[in-house]
């Protein structure tokens, strides 16, 4: 019935659909450039500065096959103009399976520089002394380095 005019049409619907398709799966490899892995870093630093209504900077960021992800020149400063975290380098391993339930799990985490400071109403590391105890923070309001 289409005759030639079909034939032309399911072509094309092919080649787009096998573009849509190849570009779908280039993604996740897209991941491992360095101007994607950082233009990344920094669309989630803006995101996480207006939920938090904090200035969340982050440097240069690298992430290696599968999930090592390092991060540069990192700080978290509040509303009020002081620094709560600054590291010069951070590294962790990404455990994969959890994200796809939208959680981050680490493995391996090391900081590089890093310096913290809280109040008890800002970070709540007493109740939390389980977990951060264990990379050597301090669960007390004042000035830590990490």
């Amino acid at each position: 019935m289409f005759g030639k005019a079909g034939n032309i049409f399911k072509k094309a619907a092919a080649w787009v659909g096998g573009g849509l398709l190849g570009v779908v799966a280039a993604l996740p490899f897209a991941m491992y450039i360095p101007w994607v892995q950082n233009a990344v870093a920094d669309a989630a630093a803006e995101y996480a500065s207006k939920k938090t209504g904090m200035d969340i900077s982050v440097g240069d960021v690298r992430v290696k096959f599968p999930l090592d992800v390092s991060a540069t020149d990192v700080q978290v400063i509040d509303q009020n103009g002081d620094t709560l975290f600054k590291a010069d380098d951070v590294k962790a391993n990404i455990k994969p399976k959890p994200l796809i339930d939208k959680k981050v799990e680490a493995d391996n985490v090391s900081l590089k520089g890093a310096k913290s400071q809280h109040r008890q109403s800002q970070c709540r590391l007493e109740q939390q002394q389980g977990r951060c105890g264990q990379c050597g923070a301090q669960g007390r309001q004042g000035q830590d380095e990490l």
